[in-house]
């Protein structure tokens, strides 16, 4: 159904056409246009010019590493899961790297891993709760306030820190939790125009095990890496966040008053596919 709704706006912009599959009557083939071609060449160049000093971040023996922990991670996620069926990421790197030639191979399939990993692992904590019916914002939102502290309260805005949200999307899922009855928004005490966010009773016998329950699974995919492996995957990642957050140093480019040469700018990561926020 997802793929559907997405085929009718590509095909009403004129980039792919579907038609009848000659050898299944009930089978639709799907066909990229001259423009949908243009398009998809255009935005994969600019999306490998964007992320082309991902690579520099790293020596040869450490790109080599990454791949290789972020296949076996892959692989470990691809046992424990429910078997849903997804793209092969050998077939996927392959059809990729075909279509780029004169791409960095080693960027395109770090991409492409990375984007396979985050469906992959979003879908599974998707199942995880659903026992629980809450959404993996919702909980990342239960659990901040519930390691919040004694009182377990916390402000709208550190809670949109928490769970990688804009205020306006924090505003729709307090409304849910709230009318659950698993958070209670209130006047912040110390300052007339602020809200306080607690967590309620219910909210916290709720937390409790669907945070257990998430954990333990995200533990269980985890399961072909050793913890030396685990730790080095760790080291070579957040090698890469830390180069795509803002410098906290002062800006020398900045003068007291005007601007005099143009403000650096982060670099930023930009990964094809869902992300997700542990809480």
């Amino acid at each position: 159904a997802g793929v559907t709704a997405r085929l009718d706006g590509v095909e009403r912009n004129g980039l792919a056409v579907r038609s009848r599959d000659p050898r299944d009557r009930r089978g639709v083939i799907v066909t990229l246009t001259g423009k949908g071609q243009k398009l998809v060449r255009d935005a994969a160049q600019a999306l490998f010019a964007r992320q082309s000093f991902i690579p520099s971040l790293y020596s040869e023996r450490e790109r080599k590493q990454l791949l290789a922990l972020l296949r076996r991670l892959l692989g470990s996620i691809e046992r424990t899961g429910p078997g849903v069926s997804l793209p092969a990421y050998e077939t996927a790197a392959a059809a990729w790297l075909e279509a780029f030639p004169q791409a960095n191979p080693w960027l395109i399939e770090f991409l492409l891993i990375l984007a396979m990993l985050s469906v992959r692992i979003n879908r599974r904590g998707d199942e995880l709760l659903g026992p629980f019916d809450l959404s993996q914002t919702a909980l990342c939102i239960l659990a901040a306030l519930r390691r919040s502290g004694d009182r377990h309260r916390l402000s709208p805005r550190a809670l949109s820190e928490a769970a990688l949200l804009s205020s306006g999307g924090m505003t729709a899922q307090l409304d849910q939790l709230e009318g659950r009855g698993l958070v209670e928004r209130s006047r912040d005490l110390t300052d007339r125009r602020g809200i306080q966010v607690m967590l309620t009773r219910s909210g916290q016998k709720l937390a409790d095990p669907a945070l257990a329950a998430y954990l333990a699974g995200h533990q269980r995919m985890l399961t072909g890496l050793s913890p030396p492996d685990r730790q080095a995957l760790a080291t070579l990642l957040r090698t890469l966040l830390l180069a795509t957050e803002p410098d906290p140093r002062p800006d020398p480019s900045l003068s007291s008053a005007h601007l005099i040469g143009p403000r650096r700018r982060r670099r930023t990561a930009i990964i094809p596919g869902p992300g997700s926020a542990l809480p």
